[in-house]
């Protein structure tokens, strides 16, 4: 076999590269390589932005780089504060709020539940949501812990679908009278009883169509107070409804890198609840911002009382915008060169320019 003269050759060529390569970027006395910086124009109109779309400049945002603040703030103020979106901004929080409790992350936990407050979510749908996330995390944790093979959840996963989709259908006929007939209340059939491992196997294969494995795999003693409150936060409407329940469990799911939750969850959010692909992405979008900042936050250990202090500030902006949606913003003016004869000595370098534009942004 030629492998071996051939690998012992491309080691031998590639790792004296390497080596140069590290030795060339790390020189003794050599200054650190920095990040590019972005040019001084489009910093800024990204700190004048942020200051005209909060009133201010964040602490955690003038902790982050020139090169980097542009795509951050884009893609923060592009969904998150986007009330162009198709998820509302209180759903939006709401599923922030979910993945930062389960990462977690005290800094994001504590402006996203501000935020879906001052959104206009209620305290019990904050609560609601968090539930969400408690009851998928438990979930997960004793499906990852099954074992169970691929194709075997994916089957179990088509079948819980089919039934949850058929129960859906049925309840939706059931409410419409027919043609030029009174419209009479539905009386709601009355819950089962559950009481043992028993009864609490029978409604979940009355309510799924199937006794998952992942039931099977739960002692008796925790069965049924584990079924009776997944159903009444994942299977019941509640005060979220149940499309906006499950495209919380998919952020949820999707933050704690669960495959067989993420599959479940989509299924259920595309299949059942009709959720759009547009709302699906939006709800992972939002997972990963979320995730994003809490390892910046607390990487940086910002302290929490000046942060806390700045989520309040940030809300107070929230709410006065929804009393008074302020006027489209008038399209940024680019820099001009200074008018010869007026007293500048000359052009100012980049780097003094940037120094002049973080000044304007802690002012």
């Amino acid at each position: 076999m030629r492998i071996l003269p051939i690998s012992a050759a491309l080691l031998a060529v590639g790792l004296p590269l390497a080596a140069a390569s590290w030795a060339t970027d790390n020189q003794p006395g050599s200054p650190p390589t920095e990040l590019t910086p972005a040019p001084v124009d489009e910093l800024q109109t990204t700190l004048s932005d942020i200051k005209t779309t909060l009133g201010f400049v964040p602490e955690f945002l003038k902790e982050t780089p020139d090169s980097i603040l542009p795509g951050a703030w884009q893609e923060m103020k592009g969904l998150e504060m986007n009330p162009q979106t198709v998820l509302s901004g209180q759903l939006k929080e709401l599923i922030s709020l979910a993945v930062a409790a389960q990462i977690p992350c005290a800094y994001c936990t504590y402006f996203h539940r501000e935020a879906a407050l001052a959104q206009g979510a209620t305290k019990d749908e904050v609560k609601e949501a968090l539930f969400v996330a408690a009851v998928n995390l438990n979930a997960s944790t004793l499906e990852a812990g099954s074992l169970q093979e691929d194709a075997a959840f994916d089957a179990e996963i088509q079948q819980i679908v089919a039934s949850l989709k058929a129960r859906a259908n049925s309840a939706s006929t059931d409410a419409i009278p027919a043609p030029g007939a009174p419209a009479t209340p539905v009386t709601p059939a009355p819950a089962p009883l559950i009481t043992d491992a028993a009864s609490a196997k029978a409604d979940i294969q009355t309510q799924l169509g199937i006794l998952p494995s992942l039931f099977k795999n739960i002692p008796d003693a925790a069965l049924v107070g584990f079924w009776k409150e997944l159903k009444a936060v994942l299977f019941t409407p509640g005060l979220l409804g149940l499309k906006s329940k499950s495209l919380i469990a998919l952020a949820s799911a999707a933050q704690l890198g669960d495959k067989h939750g993420i599959h479940f969850h989509t299924e259920v959010a595309r299949g059942v609840h009709n959720a759009s692909e547009q709302e699906i992405q939006e709800a992972l979008a939002m997972a990963g911002i979320t995730r994003h900042w809490s390892t910046i936050l607390n990487g940086l250990g910002l302290n929490e009382t000046t942060f806390r202090a700045d989520a309040d500030r940030i809300m107070q902006k929230i709410r006065s915008n929804i009393s008074n949606p302020p006027a489209p913003s008038p399209a940024p003016t680019p820099p001009t060169a200074p008018t010869p004869g007026s007293g500048s000595s000359g052009p100012t370098s980049p780097s003094a320019m940037r120094s002049e534009l973080r000044n304007f942004a802690h002012a």
